[in-house]
């Protein structure tokens, strides 16, 4: 879901974006895929952004945003943010889409993994079994003997 906000605060670290009245925290690993030495020159404090929710904590009430979930291309949110912001709703629903076929492929591998470890265990063994009485006896110890000195 791409939300629309405002940076209410820059730090070192990152930015406080409010969307709708909740602060959360767009740190600056979050920005760009690109390096960024100083958050203030992309996001300066008060402009208008668009970003993405990528985790919430509802127990402390924290919000963790993004922007580089919506470049379209690397550095893209450095090279020219107002097209990162006028693609962001197409391009979230394809960071959507693609999380969505990520998740299926897991559960798929994770099925396929499953009824292989069953086909594993319900296959019975292709030689013969060895000899029942056999196995039954107790193995008796060995034999003690006294060494002359």
């Amino acid at each position: 879901m791409c939300l629309a906000g405002y940076v209410t605060a820059v730090k070192p670290y990152g930015a406080f974006i409010d969307v709708g009245g909740i602060s959360g925290l767009l740190h600056i690993s979050q920005i760009s895929c690109d390096h960024i030495a100083d958050v203030s020159t992309v996001l300066p404090q008060g402009s208008e952004i668009k970003c993405m929710v990528i985790s919430q904590d509802k127990g402390k009430g924290r919000i963790a945003l993004s922007t580089k979930t919506l470049e379209a291309e690397p550095g893209d949110m450095i090279k020219d943010r107002e097209k990162v912001f006028e693609n962001a709703e197409d391009t979230a629903a394809k960071y959507q889409e693609r999380l969505e076929a990520e998740r299926k492929a897991r559960e798929e591998a994770a099925q396929d993994a499953i009824f292989g470890l069953e086909s594993v265990f319900s296959e019975t063994p292709d030689a013969p079994a060895a000899d029942a009485a056999d196995d039954d006896l107790p193995l008796a110890p060995a034999p003690v003997t006294e060494v002359e000195s």
